[in-house]
């Protein structure tokens, strides 16, 4: 008899990574728009939309890695950090 392969949805398994890195360019790309039309509508200065690009990809990969994290059974902020 042949064997089936499935895909594993548990803790560390791919697609829960795969999740995690998908919200996280998910919630990257949404906050860069709203930046950009931030940007556009009240002509910020260039050093407050460096500093809020930064902020933009801290909150991503934070929220990634808490996801990751949340997913893989760990109860840690800076899991996907590392």
């Amino acid at each position: 008899m042949e064997e089936k392969k499935t895909w594993a949805v548990g803790a560390g398994s791919g697609i829960s990574w795969l999740k995690a890195l998908l919200v996280s360019y998910l919630i990257s790309v949404l906050l860069l728009l709203l930046l950009s039309f931030l940007l556009w509508k009240f002509s910020w200065k260039e050093s407050w939309v460096q500093a809020g690009i930064v902020v933009i990809y801290l909150a991503s990969s934070f929220s990634g890695g808490r996801m990751a994290g949340n997913m893989a059974g760990k109860q840690r902020g800076f899991f996907g950090a590392f």
